[in-house]
């Protein structure tokens, strides 16, 4: 695929799992992430490969560093035609779940900022490229806590999850006409240095109909059909990755 691929929160976990599947894809791919030496690391990795890679630190709550990453991209590499906004952070506070009257006003702002503003702000950067190319494919991951209840998800964490889907709508319906597709992926429990801090019952596995947590492949399969051409007139939509969690309409 003659394309260049775009990957936020990269350097570890989902995030870099989406990078490793699509970097055979595309002619090249963008790695960004806050983790400035991981994300040094795992440019190397995929350059060992033979792939073509180019990275940037960046925090995508801030508006400002992400305009700097669109010019920065467009020199280094150029036009974005596959974005992947994976980027976030759990909301919970040493491992658990913080209630939602002892969240503090730091704590929900930048789990906003990161996880519903800052797909918003990368969208709007790199969309009018793909506009003017009549071509893109957007990705947001969202989450199986912005679906349904899930007990482990803290309340700001599942309403920016939940965010993100909507938010997912609107740019499907937004881009469409311009042949850019945008859809959400929503994953369950998955082994990441994220979900290993999280404090959880021995019961949690019993709920789930497949009886195991996922891993960052089972959710870079998802991404990796949803910006292929198999997945043209696929946009709008939310697929759902974690073994039967939440089953519904």
């Amino acid at each position: 695929m003659d394309k260049i691929a775009l990957v936020t929160g990269a350097a570890q976990g989902i995030g870099w799992g989406i990078a490793q599947a699509l970097a055979g894809d595309v002619t090249a791919i963008i790695l960004a992430d806050i983790q400035r030496d991981l994300l040094a690391e795992r440019a190397d990795a995929l350059r060992a490969t033979g792939t073509k890679v180019h990275f940037r630190c960046l925090d995508i709550g801030d508006p400002h560093e992400v305009d700097d990453l669109l010019g920065w991209s467009r020199r280094e590499a150029g036009v974005v035609d596959i974005l992947v906004n994976n980027a976030a952070i759990s909301g919970l506070r040493d491992g658990a779940k913080v209630p939602l009257h002892e969240t503090t006003q730091v704590e929900w702002e930048r789990c906003v900022a990161i996880n519903l503003s800052g797909p918003f702000y990368m969208a709007r950067a790199f969309a009018p490229g793909m506009i003017d190319q009549g071509w893109g494919r957007i990705v947001n991951i969202s989450s199986a806590a912005g679906r349904t209840f899930v007990p482990l998800a803290s309340g700001a964490y599942s309403a920016t999850k939940a965010g993100v889907a909507a938010l997912t709508w609107g740019m499907a319906s937004d881009l469409g006409p311009h042949g850019i597709t945008v859809n959400a992926v929503a994953p369950g429990r998955i082994e990441t240095p994220t979900g290993a801090a999280v404090k959880r019952s021995s019961e949690y596995l019993d709920r789930i109909p497949r009886r195991r947590s996922g891993v960052p492949d089972d959710i870079a399969g998802a991404v990796r059909y949803l910006v292929s051409d198999a997945a043209d007139y696929v946009t709008g939509t939310t697929i759902d990755v974690h073994g039967g969690l939440y089953m519904g309409p």
